[in-house]
């Protein structure tokens, strides 16, 4: 994972919580990691370790931050990656269908990175299947709250439902988005 990730905590935790809290956040994660290097690579469970970290501090459920650090990263990888989210389409259906193309081209700016994979099924008039396959674990409630942020920069009326855990021995996570 690349530091995008970390400059959408602190983004989300500064915007929401002010910066008092951030630091707070930081201290009770005892994490070391420069916020600000969106183009560094670092471990996977750093984004985990802080989250774990502003739910204690802010006395949330964790799967409540996720979801809501999941909303958040969509302003924030706006600002970064502006031409690649333009060219991803101009509806939310549009958009999830080029998905997979948009992490194929980022891997190849960041070597280093392995992006989650996307996959999209049961395409119709009304919804889709959205099927998520990463090596990353405890993270549904953040993808979940991705889809509702897209939904929001798309400003469209859509739902977004959890329907197969990889918990159970599934290679992947399944959401259904109907609009």
């Amino acid at each position: 994972m690349y530091g995008i990730i970390n400059v959408a905590i602190q983004d989300f935790a500064v915007e929401n919580y002010g910066p008092e809290k951030w630091e707070a956040i930081k201290e009770q994660s005892g994490v070391d990691v420069d916020y600000s290097l969106t183009d560094s690579p670092y471990n996977d469970t750093i984004a985990y370790i802080v989250a774990k970290a502003a739910s204690k501090e802010m006395n949330l459920d964790i799967e409540d931050v996720l979801n809501d650090l999941g909303e958040s990263i969509i302003p924030t990888t706006n600002k970064k990656f502006n031409s690649f989210i333009d060219s991803r389409g101009d509806t939310l259906r549009d958009y999830l269908i080029n998905l997979p193309n948009f992490h194929n081209r980022i891997a190849m700016i960041y070597p280093e990175l392995t992006p989650p994979q996307f996959r999209v099924s049961h395409l119709g008039n009304s919804s889709m299947h959205l099927h998520y396959f990463s090596k990353t674990k405890g993270i549904t409630a953040f993808i979940k709250g991705y889809l509702k942020g897209l939904v929001s920069m798309f400003n469209e009326s859509a739902t977004v439902e959890f329907l197969q855990s990889r918990d159970n021995g599934n290679p992947q996570e399944i959401f259904k988005i109907s609009w």
